[in-house]
């Protein structure tokens, strides 16, 4: 969720996204109506499309490791890297 809250904070002129961004991290909560409002402010600025991004960059790396690294544990270890990237939510 990083890259679209950046995205987000980068593209809102108006300054509501970063508003709602603030209050969300200062009190270390989300009300339904933030959340929405969030929802909001990443579809109009086009940054919650971001997300796919990264899942085709690592889809298209796999690939390319599968071939260009012989088998052996590293290169599992290196496949399985960017799962663990992906999933992690902080």
């Amino acid at each position: 969720m990083t890259l679209p809250l950046i995205h987000l904070l980068r593209q809102s002129t108006d300054g509501l996204g970063s508003r709602i961004i603030r209050d969300i991290i200062a009190s270390r909560a989300v009300t339904p109506d933030q959340w929405s409002e969030l929802l909001r402010c990443l579809k109009e600025h086009a940054s919650i499309g971001l997300r796919v991004s990264p899942r085709r960059r690592v889809r298209r790396a796999r690939q390319e490791a599968a071939v260009r690294v012989p088998p052996s544990s590293e290169r599992e270890a290196l496949l399985a890297l960017p799962d663990y990237v992906l999933s992690r939510d902080r």
